[in-house]
Parts: C-alpha cells; structure tokens; sequence
C-alpha cells in the first residue's frame, strides 16, 4: 500500500525527574521573592517616610532657634504710641522678616544635605502583618540617601 500522507515525527525531549525538581525549586524560590517584596514594601516604605520626616524635624527645629536666636522682637516689628502711652499702630518689618526666612529654608536644606545615608532597620516579624511578632527576627537595613527640599510661606 502506498503512502498518501507522510511527516515528519516530532521528537519531544525527555525530562527527568532532577529537571523537574530543579524547575519547580526555582519557580517556588522567586514566587516566594516576589511575594515577600510585594509584602514588605509598603512597610519599607512608610518607615523610611517616618525616619526622613523625623530627621527633617529635628533639623528644621535646630535651624529656626539657631537663626531665631540673632533676632530680637524689636528687630521683626515697629510699635507705634501715641502720647499717653497706649498702643495705635504695629508693623511688620517685611525685610528682616524675609531675611529670616531665607536663612531658615537655606540652613535646614545644606544641614539635610550634610547628612550622608542614614540606615532604617526593620524586624522580619513586622512584615507578616501580626502585631505580637512585630519585633522578633532578623533586621533589614534599609540605607537612605539624604536629600533636602524645604519652602516657605510668609
């Protein structure tokens, strides 16, 4: 009888049972990557919002009385009296006002841009959501680079 119809065979590889294994170990090892990051990333993120809040803080408070200590009242505003002594009229002085200003935004951005990295260091526990286990586990150091950015309203 002939042929009326003839192809190739496809030749399927075989896999071994060590293929399979080493396979399946990887995926089960990145799944497991990316679900920890996808967990702990809102954690790392809010704790270094709170730590570079706090630096930014600490520094605007330090830099405002550093500056604040140069002035005095009489240096800001001009009281005006009548003759019997009483109050009539009190002005700003808008010049050393902004001086003021500009020193305090300039100092707190070169005093957060003095700071080198600063390390936030979060507990393993806290990534899996549970209070109680919030503190136990090994530390993740997170190290932020400081940058700064500050603005005022008058």
């Amino acid at each position: 009888m002939e042929k009326i119809y003839s192809r190739r065979r496809i030749k399927i590889p075989k896999i071994n049972l060590f293929q399979c294994i080493i396979i399946l170990v990887i995926i089960i090892f990145l799944g497991s990557i990316i679900s920890f990051v996808l967990a702990a990333y809102p954690i790392f993120e809010s704790s270094c919002k709170n730590r570079a809040s706090s630096i930014a803080i600490n520094v605007s408070s330090e830099e405002v009385n550093k500056v604040m200590s140069d002035y005095e009242y009489e240096d800001l505003i001009d009281i005006q009296k009548n003759e019997d002594g009483s109050i009539t009229m009190i002005k700003a002085r808008i010049v050393p006002i902004n001086e003021m200003i500009s020193k305090i935004t300039s100092n707190i951005k070169n005093e957060i841009d003095k700071k080198e990295q600063v390390q936030v260091g979060i507990n393993l526990g806290a990534i899996t959501g549970f209070s109680k286990l919030s503190a136990i586990g090994p530390k993740f150091n997170i190290k932020m680079e400081a940058s700064g950015r500050s603005n005022s309203k008058t």
